[in-house]
């Protein structure tokens, strides 16, 4: 059974990324996908995606990953 992911939860977000790869010169070089997962704590769900890897003592946090949710492939819950 697979549980929807809520703000606060730590969850696994895999998305698709865009690239740059500088010793690309032709067709034959260019790569078919870059799939990331990004690990963390869900703290916005909606439009864009915003996972947090680290809260300070404050409640604030830092490293924090935003990403739009047209490039989302899905977002597990961890337990």
């Amino acid at each position: 059974m697979t549980t929807k992911a809520k703000i606060g939860d730590i969850v696994a977000v895999e998305w698709q990324d865009a690239w740059c790869i500088h010793e690309e010169s032709s067709e034959n070089d260019w790569a078919d996908s870059f799939a990331l997962t990004t690990y963390g704590i869900l703290r916005r769900n909606g439009d864009i995606v915003t996972v947090e890897s680290e809260t300070n003592v404050n409640g604030e946090g830092r490293c924090t990953t935003h990403i739009p949710r047209g490039i989302v492939s899905r977002i597990r819950r961890l337990t």
